[in-house]
């Protein structure tokens, strides 16, 4: 990394990070107190940013609660330690960099298979074009709704299909399994049924775990996480709405 490096994640910055604490603790053994506050407040200003700091060492000094001549004291033996980077444009730190990057991978990656996924349910959602003829068109479910208008009091008319009136559960298991397959593969029947047991038979659950899953790297090994209880979805979901808000 030159002195003449200036990155810029500022697109990429998302309000928070991840913290591994055994590698923290383990960079920061050895130093004094004030000097991992010091540390830690300059990382989250640049994670924060996206960018170097390039204020002035009296107000980074105020933004790190301490007098200048400590904040000098300690930025010194952080910058000699390796732990910070001062380039022509700011203060910079090598964890911060490759955070970022991998977050702009992902980003990318996410992006892409959102493309994707749009595509395939497109072409899944798009109406048959075959014309109806005498011999196509659906007299028997039209008799059936005749035959359930007159039990119901209030003349409502559900839609009957083999399984039975639909209340959203025989449309979506159809859904998710042509879905399914589209994303994991034509042979991902056993699959979609495991993961219909994991919802506990919630097919609105199951479809939006498919979607999920078109939108990773590899769908297919993300699901298999799924089932195995690696993946935490709710905080999946939480994460894909805080990306979809900042953007």
């Amino acid at each position: 990394m030159t002195a003449d490096y200036a990155p810029n994640f500022s697109q990429h910055v998302l309000p928070y990070v991840k913290w591994f604490q055994d590698d923290f603790i383990n960079g920061v053994r050895g130093m004094k107190a004030h000097e991992i506050g010091i540390y830690t407040t300059l990382l989250m200003e640049m994670y924060a940013r996206g960018k170097p700091l390039d204020l002035s060492h009296d107000r980074l000094a105020r933004l790190c609660g301490a007098d200048r001549r400590t904040f000098t004291r300690a930025l010194a033996m952080l910058i000699e330690e390796g732990k910070i980077v001062r380039l022509d444009s700011g203060l910079w730190n090598e964890r911060c960099e490759n955070a970022f990057r991998e977050r702009a991978k992902m980003q990318e990656q996410q992006s892409a298979a959102g493309r994707t996924s749009a595509e395939k349910r497109n072409k899944i959602n798009a109406p048959s074009q075959r014309p109806l003829n005498a011999r196509s068109t659906p007299v028997q479910p039209i008799l059936e709704a005749q035959t359930i208008r007159e039990d119901t009091p209030n003349g409502d008319v559900p839609v009957v299909g083999k399984a039975g009136p639909v209340g959203g559960s025989p449309g979506l298991e159809k859904q998710a399994y042509d879905f399914g397959k589209t994303v994991l593969g034509k042979s991902a029947g056993g699959v979609i049924t495991k993961l219909k047991k994991h919802h506990r038979g919630d097919w609105a659950e199951v479809l939006a775990t498919l979607r999920m899953a078109a939108d990773k790297a590899d769908p297919s090994e993300w699901v298999g996480a799924v089932l195995a209880g690696k993946r935490d979805l709710s905080w999946e979901k939480r994460e894909a709405d805080i990306y979809a808000s900042v953007q």
